[in-house]
């Protein structure tokens, strides 16, 4: 990798090597970091933390970075993206409704 990279990382949390990343920013070799999902998200992004323990040091460490932006795993937000999601959820309750197997269930378990 070159020195001076920017890495973004608005796929999977777990496609980043948080010790790493971190390693890089010490270092230098990264230069800055934009991360929208975290690997260990859930309980966190969705919590408000005022006057309460930061319960992940990693993700603190990177939030008080003035070379890392942070965004709450909302990348996929876009007005196409939500207007799929509507659409996906009303053609499958249609289905549903009309004795049909929906095209895309949600798994449970």
């Amino acid at each position: 990798m070159k020195d001076n990279v920017v890495l973004v990382n608005c796929s999977r949390g777990a496609l980043v090597d948080t010790d790493a990343v971190i390693a890089g920013l010490d270092s230098g070799k990264i230069f800055g970091f934009v991360m929208d999902t975290y690997e260990d998200e859930v309980g966190i992004f969705n919590a408000d933390w005022r006057d309460k323990q930061f319960p992940d040091d990693q993700l603190e460490d990177l939030i008080h970075r003035p070379n890392v932006l942070v965004t709450p795993h909302t990348a996929f937000y876009t007005t196409h993206a939500v207007r799929n999601m509507v659409i996906k959820a009303f053609d499958n309750n249609c289905e549903l409704i009309n004795g049909k197997p929906a095209d895309t269930p949600v798994k449970v378990g």
